[in-house]
């Protein structure tokens, strides 16, 4: 992952370009790349092959599948984490975040819906990543680490591979969780 802020003159690193107010993230949301879902020129909107995502999950044994549908809410968290870090900013809660244009498939909220409303098996997984997701950045650490990045990205400009895991906090273990695992805690 390669982030900038706009104005910067390149980016480097592999994946798909997501925009957002303050700044641009060259992100790996492979969940788009899953078998079945697609952009449909036409309808102008995500959509799912079912019979071909059913083939594609039946390959997957009962384990592989659960990981990576860890993998889709994480895609999720990071697609709505920068929407919800300028509500965070600008004092706001980030309970309702609705795509602007749903015929704009670059747009993250487009996107989180999309993995959301056809890779996860859940009504209440979108409103439930936003949730978790704000609950972690409000965690003063995190928080901490979100600020510190984004004051390195004012001094340089662009945040190599390299030198993003500086960043980073710790991974969590099974985290993020489903909506209902968290029912179960």
């Amino acid at each position: 992952m390669a982030i900038l802020i706009i104005g910067a003159q390149n980016i480097r690193g592999k994946g798909l370009f997501t925009k957002n107010a303050l700044g641009v993230c060259h992100t790996n949301t492979y969940s788009l790349n899953t078998p079945g879902l697609s952009w449909d020129e036409g309808e102008w909107m995500y959509c799912l092959d079912k019979k071909l995502f059913k083939e594609y999950s039946n390959a997957i044994s009962k384990k592989g599948m659960a990981l990576q549908r860890r993998h889709f809410r994480a895609d999720v968290s990071h697609l709505l984490a920068g929407e919800i870090s300028v509500n965070i900013l600008n004092g706001e809660e980030s309970d309702w975040i609705e795509p602007n244009d749903y015929s704009d498939r670059g747009e993250d909220a487009v996107k989180a819906d999309a993995i959301c409303r056809f890779l996860l098996p859940f009504n209440s997984e979108y409103y439930f990543s936003i949730e978790e997701t704000e609950r972690v950045l409000r965690e003063p650490e995190i928080w901490e680490r979100v600020l510190n990045l984004a004051s390195a990205l004012e001094e340089k400009g662009c945040i190599e591979d390299e030198e993003l895991d500086a960043y980073l906090p710790e991974p969590r273990k099974n985290w993020p969780p489903s909506p209902r695992a968290k029912k179960e805690d």
